[in-house]
């Protein structure tokens, strides 16, 4: 097992004293007056610490082992007499022009110029040190905001196995985040078996030898043609997890890999098994869209929507306006080499965005049923800001809410000083949304 998921055992070892007086050594006191602290030790100790979450170590553990076995570094480099951390460094410089490239095909949407590009190990490399790494980002955030609402330790507890599928998978960054997951809240390693399914061999391979590193006694299997997919008898002792991340453009030309994935949700839910489906994407208007057209699907098949609906939303309201889309915003706290990235390739990016969605089958809200809210932000305004102290200035707005009525406005004073995220779940009171219909904007124009 990797050493990230070991229990840590705890020692009732007695404090040691000292031969003089007998006492223990941590009573002991020091006959030398303290030093003044300096001002900087002063302001460090008095600086609040951020409650916004940060990637596990157990998550980048991995990705680090694999970009370091394979990576290409400078003439010279001493791996075994470096830290992790200088390696991954040198690396993003020296990949630099890569990671543009791969910005660039990404950023203008040629499709044919990047999956050329992926195909190379260059490609697989700059993929790891941006993409992935972002994707991490988005996925591990999705589950910690639902796991707010929904003990992830307590869902997971009841299941003696587990199945992962990552449908069109590329370098696995949902299938480890689910797996990390597992792993974090004492899953058997040996009881958990992972699917990826990717079409570029490049991709796939580097996946599974990072899954492989993750948990060296789960099973991890690879299928270049996911639209090969046949539905598979349902496990009642089982929980199964289907992934479909930052692979639209995938299913959007590849009608029937869509129709395998679809197929198979359904069969699940059919045979009365336990299953999570978590979708998450860019957020851009055509992804989401996307996504809120497959997310009515599955709504339609039995599934519930665990976030970000609320509850007792049947059709999306946001899908009857052409110009909306709902996506999720999360603050972050960045971890150390996601602060290198930033700072060497001049990326700011302080707060992550993407359009998420998670449901849950009623076999498996039989088990365990969250807590889901009456009501969720999905727009506001954007907010002015000074110029020299950059805070916001803007104090009155609406906000644009989702309930189970429809797409209502509320006012900022309801978060008080706070400003509401995108995706956050506000708890109104059902007396509290007004008794209309509206269902697009056109009704909240003043």
């Amino acid at each position: 097992m990797n050493r990230f998921y070991q229990n840590t055992k705890k020692t009732n070892a007695k404090p040691s004293t000292s031969k003089a007086n007998g006492k223990p050594s941590s009573m002991r006191t020091n006959s030398r007056p303290n030093k003044p602290e300096s001002r900087s030790k002063r302001v460090a100790l008095n600086k609040p610490k951020t409650l916004a979450p940060k990637l596990p170590r157990s998550l980048l553990a991995s990705w680090e082992q694999f970009l370091i076995a394979n990576g290409r570094f400078p003439k010279g480099t001493r791996k075994t007499e470096e830290n992790n951390f200088k390696l991954i460094r040198k690396l993003i410089l020296g990949e630099a022009d890569s990671i543009y490239t791969l910005n660039e095909s990404i950023g203008k949407g040629e499709q044919h110029r990047l999956e050329s590009f992926l195909k190379t190990k260059k490609g697989l490399i700059a993929y790891l040190l941006s993409e992935h790494l972002d994707h991490l980002l988005n996925c591990y955030l999705l589950t910690e905001r639902v796991g707010r609402k929904w003990r992830w330790k307590q869902v997971i507890s009841q299941f003696p196995s587990f199945k992962i599928t990552d449908w069109a998978s590329g370098t696995g960054a949902c299938a480890e985040t689910w797996l990390d997951l597992l792993l974090r809240n004492k899953a058997d390693e040996k009881q958990i078996q992972v699917n990826l399914l990717e079409q570029n061999p490049m991709l796939l391979e580097g996946s599974v030898q990072i899954l492989n590193f993750m948990a060296p006694e789960a099973k991890v299997s690879g299928l270049k043609r996911p639209f090969d997919y046949k539905p598979t008898s349902a496990n009642s002792q089982e929980l199964s997890i289907h992934s479909l991340g930052f692979s639209w453009p995938y299913f959007k030309y590849n009608k029937k890999a869509l129709t395998s994935f679809l197929d198979q949700l359904d069969h699940e839910v059919s045979e009365k098994k336990s299953s999570i489906i978590s979708l998450i994407d860019r957020p851009t208007p055509e992804s989401s869209r996307a996504l809120m057209q497959l997310r009515d699907e599955l709504i339609n098949m039995g599934y519930q929507a665990v976030y970000p609906c609320p509850s007792g939303v049947a059709a999306c309201p946001m899908l009857l306006e052409e110009k909306d889309w709902c996506y999720s915003e999360f603050d972050y706290e960045p971890t150390f080499i996601q602060k290198t990235f930033q700072r060497e390739l001049r990326l700011d990016k302080p707060m992550a965005k993407s359009s998420a969605f998670l449901f849950a089958s009623p076999k498996l809200l039989e088990r365990s049923t969250p807590s889901i809210g009456t009501a969720r932000v999905v727009g506001r305004p954007k907010q002015k800001t000074d110029s020299k102290s950059k805070k916001s200035v803007q104090r009155d707005f609406d906000y644009l809410m989702c309930t189970s009525k429809g797409l209502e406005k509320q006012p900022s004073s309801i978060t008080q000083s706070k400003i509401a995220r995108r995706g956050w779940d506000m708890h109104l009171p059902e007396q509290e949304i007004k008794n209309q219909k509206p269902q697009t904007r056109s009704h909240l124009k003043k």
